[in-house]
């Protein structure tokens, strides 16, 4: 069997959405999902005489708890359809610990891999045990090692505005890059001390980031559950029967791989709203990522100015990359890793100010075809 090819694309649109019992839901299709590339489904309830349907332009991946053959229906339950012309280029990864979450893999030629998780936590796991959490959190430290992981779900958890206060200060920017400004947290929700603090435990101990309410996506603060039991007749409460608890996660370190965060009007077959998530898949952060883990470059540059040229890249790279197309990315990147280099060798050798480094080892094939032909036009005195 030939092995799949590496997925060549720009970004990848997923789409997740509690569902509130699929097999019951026969108006529900995906037809006006079609434009998504993976459509992440929780509480499906599938069982074994109610099963997922299959469509031909979607692979499926599933995984459900059976409660009691008199139940007649699944506990919980998620799956996963990827489309098919992407589908070679996915994998299985794990399915999690009681099956409250599902992971697959994307792989990509020129970044690191992507990680999809897709989980829901019923209210009662979360409310009864210690750590719910404790399962998806250890695998996700150990996937954000060598790959990029994204991880929405149900997680059944109130944490309102106490992300927030977890954050760095504006102060401190010289520990966490400025790019990190905009997580300040403007949801609107409340914190419920039974469910909220055993979150909040886990995305510590990750170093995971909740986008939602988040001030780079303006309309991420919205509720994502709209109870079918309670109304706003109450004018003291007009938010009564409305709260978060569908969230989008990343590691911290991996927040602008999210391009656009969007939130769905709901549907009246669920009290859930869709949540859909745009990706930046296939760019260059691979070399940027990968500068803390290589040896001292070819000038025998001393490891205080290796750090220096380090993080002033990196920082510049998150300031300047978020404003401008995907398509002028690799221009952007040359032209601060020269301008950075500059200042570095011009101030160690000023008879090399005009030169880069040769033999980088964090250079990936991609950055030494671009490198190249930077050089070349430069040369030439032309444009690249």
């Amino acid at each position: 069997m030939r092995p799949p090819r590496p997925l060549a694309r720009d970004r990848l649109r997923i789409l997740f959405w509690n569902i509130c019992g699929y097999p019951w839901n026969d108006g529900i299709g995906l037809s006006e999902f079609g434009t998504c590339d993976a459509l992440c489904l929780v509480e499906t309830k599938e069982h074994q005489r109610a099963r997922l349907p299959e469509f031909p332009a979607f692979q499926l991946h599933s995984c459900w708890n059976w409660i009691a053959e008199h139940h007649s229906f699944g506990k919980g339950g998620i799956a996963i359809y990827v489309k098919r012309e992407i589908a070679q280029n996915v994998t299985l990864e794990k399915v999690g610990e009681h099956n409250h979450w599902l992971a697959i893999r994307f792989r990509s030629p020129r970044q690191r891999d992507l990680l999809l998780v897709v989980a829901y936590f019923p209210p009662t796991i979360v409310r009864q045990k210690e750590q719910p959490f404790d399962s998806i959190g250890e695998e996700i430290q150990r996937w954000s090692q060598n790959a990029v992981v994204l991880i929405v779900g149900d997680f059944n958890s109130r944490i309102g505005r106490r992300q927030s206060e977890s954050l760095p200060q504006e102060t401190m920017d010289e520990v966490i890059p400025r790019s990190l400004c905009w997580l300040r947290d403007r949801a609107r929700d409340t914190f419920q001390p039974d469910t909220g603090p055993g979150f909040l435990d886990f995305a510590s101990a990750a170093d995971l980031i909740v986008l939602n309410g988040t001030k780079r996506f303006p309309h991420s603060s919205a509720h994502t559950y709209e109870s079918w039991m309670l109304t706003d007749d109450d004018p003291d409460r007009p938010d009564r029967g409305k709260t978060i608890i569908d969230y989008v996660l990343v590691p911290a370190k991996n927040t602008q791989v999210v391009r656009e965060l969007l939130f769905h009007d709901f549907n009246p077959k669920s009290d859930h709203r869709p949540i859909e998530v745009v990706v930046n898949f296939v760019t260059l952060t691979r070399s940027l990522n990968s500068l803390a883990e290589v040896g001292p470059l070819s000038y025998s540059m001393s490891q205080p100015l290796l750090l220096r040229f380090q993080t002033d890249l990196q920082t510049r790279w998150e300031d300047e990359s978020c404003h401008i197309p995907l398509e002028h990315h690799a221009a952007l990147l040359l032209k601060l890793i020269k301008e950075e280099a500059l200042k570095i060798f011009k101030h160690r050798r000023p008879r090399t100010a005009m030169r880069l480094p040769v033999a980088a080892g964090w250079w990936d094939h991609e950055c030494q075809r671009l490198r190249r032909r930077y050089m070349h036009a430069h040369k030439r005195g032309g444009n690249t």
